[in-house]
């Protein structure tokens, strides 16, 4: 049976040819509230949360953060544009709040 493309070498398992692209090397993924730095730190200050209870206080800590992050656009919407500004900025700012979480990582399911 001949190969369906038979002008084409054959694939062999082996090394891969050299100068070969390996990936983007990017930077970690950011860690949130808990990166393995302040692991330690948390177990220290606050011995009695572990597992989904240390979960759930981050996960309402970011939930203020994105809190003040509205209140915030809405002041400077409110001092940049008067009354029209207020609704304006607390979208902005909710906005953003809600982007740097999810950036960031902030809010783990």
């Amino acid at each position: 049976m001949p190969r369906p493309y038979f002008h084409r070498r054959r694939r062999r398992p082996g090394r891969r040819p050299p100068r070969r692209y390996s990936g983007s090397g990017a930077l970690a993924r950011p860690q949130g509230f808990t990166p393995p730095v302040f692991k330690t730190f948390y177990d220290l200050f606050l011995p009695g949360l572990r597992g989904a209870e240390r979960k759930r206080v981050f996960n309402q800590l970011s939930g203020g953060v994105v809190l003040w992050c509205a209140l915030a656009g809405a002041l400077m919407g409110y001092s940049g544009l008067g009354v029209l500004g207020l609704p304006l900025g607390l979208g902005v700012g909710l906005a953003a709040g809600c982007a740097l979480v999810e950036k960031g990582r902030f809010f783990r399911r």
